[in-house]
């Protein structure tokens, strides 16, 4: 019998295997387990009560966007050991666009440095706002907008120094009094495939995540 397109199994097809589970400012990476018709398995929490419902996020390989997940946690007959069972209303599964990730102001905009691919140099800029998706960015020089480039910059919540090297493209530029104003989709995009060798290496979705809930903290802060 065909499957219906509404069910969790098909709206999940293409994510990563991971479910992101969000408590207080931030989140626990579990493994998901296996994806069924009507749930979701996932890799016990380690340290946290028996929850009565979860709910978190969960990426597409592609980078494409991310969904969010709300589940009812349901026994299981011999179920796996260290996993448990979401029980996941196919209605409650929104699709977060990047365009609808929430975003940050800074008045007055936090100092930063911009460094384009194949250069050394950095320029100085300012970051205007800030989400998960993307940036906006000034500086009095003009950037190429075929390059990738990096933003360095720091961000200061309760005491902590959150120091940022964000890679993105840039979509649109605005002329500005005294430079230019650039609007910046976050990733490093499909081409390119090479991935650094040592540590310095991100993974996307975990970054994805890590700006959400910083800029969740930022947002409730102001």
């Amino acid at each position: 019998m065909a499957r219906k397109k509404s069910d969790v199994r098909s709206i999940l097809e293409g994510t990563e295997p991971y479910f992101y589970m969000m408590k207080g400012d931030g989140y626990e990476k579990l493994r998901l387990l296996e994806v069924r018709e009507d749930s979701i398995v996932i890799e016990l929490p380690k340290g946290a009560p028996m929850r009565k419902t979860m709910i978190g996020i969960v990426t597409f390989e592609d980078g494409s966007g991310v969904l969010e997940v709300d589940g009812r946690v349901e026994a299981e007959e011999n179920a796996t050991a260290g996993s448990i069972r979401l029980c996941v209303d196919p209605e409650h599964v929104r699709k977060l666009e990047r365009r609808a990730f929430p975003r940050v102001s800074f008045a007055p905009p936090i100092d930063a440095e911009i460094q384009v691919e194949g250069s050394c140099d950095r320029i100085p800029a300012r970051i205007v706002n800030l989400s998960a998706g993307g940036l906006r960015a000034e500086s009095e020089k003009e950037l190429p907008p075929e390059r990738l480039s990096t933003f360095h910059f720091e961000i200061e919540i309760d005491d902590e120094i959150h120091e940022m090297a964000l890679d993105g493209r840039i979509v649109y530029e605005i002329p500005i009094d005294g430079g230019h104003a650039y609007g910046v989709k976050l990733g490093r995009g499909k081409e390119d495939e090479t991935l650094p060798d040592d540590d310095s290496f991100v993974d996307p979705a975990e970054r994805m995540v890590d700006l959400m809930n910083l800029v969740n903290r930022l947002i409730v802060r102001q």
